[in-house]
């Protein structure tokens, strides 16, 4: 891969009041390089992830109940601009992140990528220290706008 890949989070209606509060497209996205990927939300949410703490990749809606920006308990999270399409990643060993100002233990991250099924994130799943990637399905039709 080389050099980092940047991809945009999706934002739907949302976009404007999270931007406004510091969590706009500007200072979000997820970066993804050969041996680690940094998530990120504005102030809110900030995760470098070791490419083999990965332990699987799979295309997931997000979950509407949780709505937009940063919502999770416990060591499930998810970060998003919108509903719709989505990545998950499932992590083991756990990573450290960093929620608004306190740090959680990660084991599994829902993200709201603007194209989830883009080839480099359907990558993540391949281990830097041999395995291979999981099948990731092509994107997912958004419940909303079809």
């Amino acid at each position: 891969m080389g050099e980092a890949q940047r991809f945009d989070l999706r934002y739907g209606w949302g976009k404007w009041p999270l931007t406004i509060v510091g969590m706009g497209p500007k200072r979000s996205w997820i970066e993804v390089d050969d041996d680690k990927v940094r998530v990120r939300m504005g102030w809110a949410f900030s995760a470098t992830i070791p490419r083999d703490a990965i332990a699987d990749v799979s295309a997931e809606p997000m979950k509407g109940w949780l709505g937009i920006g940063v919502h999770g308990l416990g060591s499930h999270w998810q970060v998003n601009g919108a509903l719709g399409p989505g990545v998950a990643l499932t992590l083991d060993p756990p990573v450290r992140a960093r929620v608004a100002f306190f740090f959680v233990r990660l084991r599994m991250l829902r993200v709201g990528a603007a194209d989830p099924g883009h080839p480099g994130l359907a990558a993540l799943g391949h281990r830097t220290h041999g395995g291979s990637a999981p099948e990731v399905p092509g994107p997912i039709t958004d419940p909303i706008t079809g």
